[in-house]
């Protein structure tokens, strides 16, 4: 209700950002996904993310500390991503951290995963004729790992993947090598987008 007040502009943007406790990232990266799609008929936004404070608590100090108000934002039949995706995950964390803070950390990730699948699914059952375009960091998308795979064990059986690679500072050599079938982790995404990104 909040996305599609602010959307219709019933709600300024800085009520909406306080209202929905945002936080101190830049807007501006997000505000064009928000708005997107525009001027279609019955165009709108789907808010699907876990509450950063859940997932917030979860990283520090672990699913056992939720409150049961807390637990009942995890979606239903919680489960953490699979092995190859976990593994990809630790290897990206900047810095070692004592195994317990990795393992809440990827607890963390993986609630954001299920519940944006959990979320989805509902929305396409309700509008079983709408096309639903997820926007979301490239890590929740590459080589199925995270969203895709809880989408597709929540029951959504059409999924396609799109990962955008910024060419800018890539040699030839390395792009092929971004792009080719990780021999571990299998193809990037369904379809890949190629292009330099803004400086």
């Amino acid at each position: 209700r909040l996305v599609n007040r602010y959307r219709s502009g019933l709600l300024k943007e800085d009520e909406f950002l306080k209202t929905i406790n945002w936080g101190t990232l830049d807007f501006s990266y997000y505000r064009d996904q928000v708005a997107f799609p525009s001027g279609a008929k019955g165009a709108m936004t789907v808010a699907l993310n876990a509450p950063r404070t859940l997932t917030g608590k979860i990283a520090k100090t672990g699913m056992e500390s939720l409150t049961p108000q807390e637990l009942s934002l995890l979606p239903p039949n919680f489960t953490v991503g699979r092995d190859s995706y976990k593994t990809r995950f630790l290897e990206n964390v900047p810095h070692q951290m004592p195994p317990e803070a990795m393992n809440r950390l990827f607890t963390a990730q993986s609630v954001w995963d299920d519940t944006m699948a959990w979320q989805a699914k509902n929305f396409l059952d309700r509008h079983p004729k709408q096309i639903l375009v997820i926007i979301v960091g490239e890590f929740h998308v590459q080589y199925g790992g995270g969203l895709p795979d809880r989408l597709k064990a929540r029951g959504v059986s059409s999924v396609l993947t799109f990962s955008q690679i910024d060419t800018r500072n890539f040699t030839d050599d390395l792009l092929s090598q971004l792009v080719a079938p990780s021999p571990r982790d299998g193809v990037r995404a369904d379809y890949l987008w190629l292009a330099p990104g803004e400086e």
